[in-house]
């Protein structure tokens, strides 16, 4: 309803606001999402060191774990969503693959990487990386040292020349 028409009856959004204490209300409710902008902040900077430490504990696995994507680069998928794919390469910078777009986009820092993408998912696919290199290393490790093993003694058939 417009200023200058004229009410009739009650007003369909109920009874008239209670005024009273409005101020403090108010005031209450700014104070309430300073409270809520820090505490998204004090999170937003535990996720970055969280995911910092877990970088640098895989660093020293990243050789292991790394492919060669199809963009040119080496290295490690560690989420993927709405087409776009995150990779941690070798030198522990992170960068973006979409298919709406030519190319990758690298992230400058941590925090431009915790705007778009979960850590708890970056965190997981790294685990899981590391992880399989250890149990899937094991089998191929064992027949190259067999392997290496016989082509030894048939070199000693072969004698020293």
């Amino acid at each position: 309803m417009r200023r200058n028409e004229k009410r009739a009856g009650s007003t369909p959004a109920g009874p008239p606001p209670d005024l009273a204490g409005l101020a403090e209300k108010a005031k209450a409710a700014a104070q309430a999402l300073e409270v809520q902008r820090a505490a998204f902040k004090e999170e937003m900077k535990a996720e970055e060191e969280l995911l910092r430490r877990v970088v640098e504990t895989v660093r020293p696995a990243l050789p292991a774990i790394v492919t060669r994507a199809s963009g040119g680069f080496r290295g490690a998928l560690v989420a993927t969503e709405s087409g776009a794919a995150l990779y941690l390469l070798e030198d522990g910078g992170f960068v973006e693959v979409s298919g709406a777009r030519v190319g990758w986009r690298a992230f400058p820092d941590l925090p431009s990487v915790l705007l778009d993408w979960d850590p708890e998912v970056i965190i997981g696919s790294l685990a899981a990386l590391v992880e399989a290199q250890l149990t899937g290393r094991g089998p191929s490790t064992a027949d190259a040292r067999a392997r290496a093993a016989k082509l030894n003694e048939v070199a000693k058939l072969l004698g020293e020349g």
